[in-house]
This record gives C-alpha cells, structure tokens and sequence, in this order.
C-alpha cells in the first residue's frame, strides 16, 4: 500500500488514472505537473508480473494504491534460478571446466 493523505481522487477517475496521459487536474501542464505516465508505468509493470493495482480512498482524506503480486510457486522458482544460471554462463563464457592432464 501507498498512501498519500492529499486531495483524494474523485471516484468516477480511479480507473483512468493508470491511462497514459491521463490527468485528473487538465489545468496543469508539463511545467507544472506530471506528463501522465507515472501511474501507468506501475501498471504495465504490475501486471507484467500478473499482480493487480487500484486506488482507493483513504481514511480522512487522499488516496491509497494497493499493489497486490502473487507468491511465486516452486516450479516458477527453479526455471527463474535456471534463466539467471544460464544468463551468467553466457556472460562469462561459461562454467569452468575440471582441467585434466593427458
């Protein structure tokens, strides 16, 4: 959770908010504000790892992003260990090799 305790987010616009180039106050432009990419960028990458985001009203005032990402398995864990394995083998040319004398 992120949780930011300023002016909130009107109902009707948490779901566009993670649009790119969407912005809730239109009076603002590139000098005064965010070009409207920030919270799409969270997006892409939160469900690129099949997680969720949304925004919610918090408490009192202002708004709350819930990022949820799900617990990688076992089986997910191994082929992740395997990919970084065979990256650095590539990189260093690689796994020594036992030397033997003929």
């Amino acid at each position: 959770h992120v949780i930011d305790h300023g002016p909130g987010i009107p109902g009707p616009l948490r779901a566009k908010i993670f649009e790119r180039f969407f912005r809730t106050d239109k009076s603002r432009d590139r000098e005064t504000g965010g070009s409207g990419l920030g919270l799409a960028i969270v997006a892409g990458l939160v469900e690129a790892h099949n997680g969720t985001v949304d925004a919610v009203e918090t408490p009192g005032g202002g708004a709350t992003f819930r990022i949820t990402l799900p617990l990688a398995d076992d089986k997910s864990l191994r082929e992740l260990a395997r990919r970084i394995s065979a990256e650095a083998n590539s990189t260093t040319g690689g796994s020594p090799q036992p030397h033997t004398q003929t």
